[in-house]
């Protein structure tokens, strides 16, 4: 799986309960998934927001201390990639 492939499935991992998840529990559903990415995908969070497609908040009073958010430019990559 490419790099691009991985970042995608790392987006599609955080639509669906966004900004619910942890690191850790990104990692496990996507290396869980039918994609057959296996983690860690600290590189391609870490791109995603230095891209501006995700927003990485601290959030120290829940366990993890970090979640994931798409941004409204995140939002139209995974739309514009459902239909490639």
């Amino acid at each position: 799986m490419t790099r691009v492939e991985a970042k995608r499935e790392v987006l599609r991992a955080i639509a669906a309960p966004d900004g619910e998840w942890y690191w850790y529990q990104l990692d496990r559903a996507i290396s869980n998934g039918p994609s057959g990415c296996i983690g860690p995908f600290l590189d391609e969070i870490n791109e995603l927001a230095a891209d501006g497609l995700i927003e990485v908040r601290i959030t120290p009073d829940l366990p993890g201390g970090v979640r994931y958010w798409l941004t409204d430019a995140g939002r139209g990559a995974l739309v514009e990639n459902s239909h490639a």
